[in-house]
């Protein structure tokens, strides 16, 4: 797990600590504020990883009711295909709507930043358009973009 990443495909995210990194096994602790409509999320997550089949997420402690996700990976004749689900639920109050507006909103540009931080975009200009995705792109670009 790789925090430095992590703020790369993450909308909001503003700390982020791992605080065990196995091949099977990560903990973390992130912070993630996405703007004044919603809460600032605190929480440290637990990431099961099989790797190159799936990675399974789960809440370990943190302002958030439910956090469970699991991704899994499956390869193609086009490349590798993720399917993922996802299920967020905060302790504190914030509208369903706007959490699920986030999620939906955001997450095609985290899975498109992602393809393109992991080379996987099949041709580099579509690396550069994945790598625009990224809400946590640096200033002046990517390098070999």
């Amino acid at each position: 797990m790789s925090c430095d990443l992590a703020f790369a495909f993450v909308a909001g995210l503003r700390n982020c600590t791992v605080r065990e990194d196995t091949v099977e096994r990560a903990l973390v602790h992130q912070v993630v504020d996405q703007g004044w409509l919603t809460p600032t999320y605190d929480f440290v997550f637990e990431s099961l990883r099989v790797p190159f089949e799936r990675i399974d997420v789960h809440l370990v402690e943190g302002n958030l009711r439910v956090l469970d996700a699991r991704w899994v990976f499956r390869e193609a004749v086009e490349g590798t295909v993720v399917d993922y689900q996802v299920l967020i639920r905060p302790s504190i109050p914030a509208p369903r709507f706007l959490v699920r507006r986030n999620l939906s909103k955001g997450m095609p540009d985290m899975l498109a930043c992602i393809r393109g931080l992991a080379d996987g975009s099949g041709s580099q200009q579509r690396r550069r358009q994945d790598l625009e995705r990224c809400p946590g792109a640096p200033s002046g670009g990517w390098p070999d973009q």
